[in-house]
């Protein structure tokens, strides 16, 4: 099968995906709702749902790709660098602090603003380190360990919360995909198409980077303006994903290798795309799952996450037993 109708197929599957998540949910099919009630239900709940799995799926799943390339590490993912860490203490201070943090900073909600500005402290911190390390697996290492660390002053917030905050705190980390207005949206969207638009001319120089840092910079690439402009791209994509819809699993994780088997390809040509739609797929599926009346409630995106995503990576590393070594 040539690689368009690769993508013809793709592109199928995510159009089927995406209707059937309108059509079937928690509340039934949509035939059998009320006229006015399934609009309302269509406009305010189903459809924003929707396309968020689909611009979160994509993001995570882009973010994965650059940690991957980054690191040349096939087990790197979008946190590696701490970012969720990051994020989850912005939004723990916000959560645990109660009334005497505004809910909005002029148009802005205060809560995903604090999770994003500390997943962007986490990407400076790694940043300003970065030239005194001698190696990427350093810089790996530092930013896990700087995670860590920040986590521990979480895990203190909530030791030291009320019942109804952590319960707020634990279900923003079990994902959520309904994000309230359209503004979410279209902040994730913009960044995704501006980082898919600087990468698709950049490919080239991701396969020329895999190669190995003396054949790269032989051949003219700035290795450290590189690393910094993947690393930048990455807090600033994941850290707006996270701080709206939580620190959602496995999808930045698996789904670049993914593209790379249904693909055949290890070119980034062919891998951005590949990646962006497969994200998008997965995120929409594990929704689409996650609604599914049978649950009786809503089950927390995440959840279906580490349900499709940790069987998906056992398969991997049984079929591919190199996965562990390369890329």
């Amino acid at each position: 099968m040539s690689r368009s109708k690769h993508f013809l197929f793709l592109w199928i599957l995510l159009a089927v995906v995406f209707m059937a998540s309108l059509i079937l949910g928690s509340g039934g099919f949509i035939w059998n709702i009320e006229s006015t009630m399934a609009q309302l239900l269509l406009a305010e709940y189903r459809l924003p749902a929707a396309i968020m799995a689909v611009l979160s799926g994509a993001s995570l799943a882009v973010c994965g790709l650059l940690m991957q390339n980054v690191f040349r590490n096939p087990l790197a993912g979008p946190y590696v660098l701490g970012i969720s860490s990051g994020a989850s203490l912005g939004m723990a201070i916000v959560v645990f602090a109660g009334a005497s943090i505004p809910a909005h900073f002029g148009m802005v909600s205060v809560k995903p603003l604090a999770a994003t500005t500390g997943a962007l402290l986490m990407l400076f911190l790694n940043i300003s380190v970065y030239g005194k390390l001698k190696s990427t697996v350093s810089l790996l290492i530092f930013g896990m360990l700087a995670g860590h660390f920040v986590s521990a002053f979480v895990e203190f917030l909530q030791y030291m919360a009320s019942g109804s905050d952590i319960r707020n705190f634990v279900l923003w980390g079990m994902g959520n995909l309904h994000t309230p207005g359209w503004i979410p949206h279209v902040m994730i969207a913009l960044m995704l198409l501006g980082t898919y638009a600087l990468l698709r001319t950049r490919h080239g120089a991701m396969d020329v980077y895999q190669l190995g840092d003396n054949y790269a910079h032989s051949l003219g690439l700035n290795i450290h303006a590189f690393r910094r402009l993947l690393l930048l791209l990455t807090a600033v994509l994941a850290g707006t994903v996270t701080s709206w819809c939580g620190p959602l699993s496995f999808v930045g994780l698996i789904i670049p290798h993914m593209a790379r088997l249904f693909l055949g390809s290890s070119l980034h040509q062919h891998l951005l795309p590949g990646t962006v739609m497969l994200g998008a797929l997965f995120m929409l599926t594990a929704h689409f799952f996650s609604m599914l009346p049978a649950a009786g409630s809503n089950l927390p995106v995440n959840v279906v996450c580490s349900i499709l995503g940790a069987p998906l990576v056992m398969f991997m590393l049984v079929r591919n037993k190199t996965m562990l070594l390369e890329p």
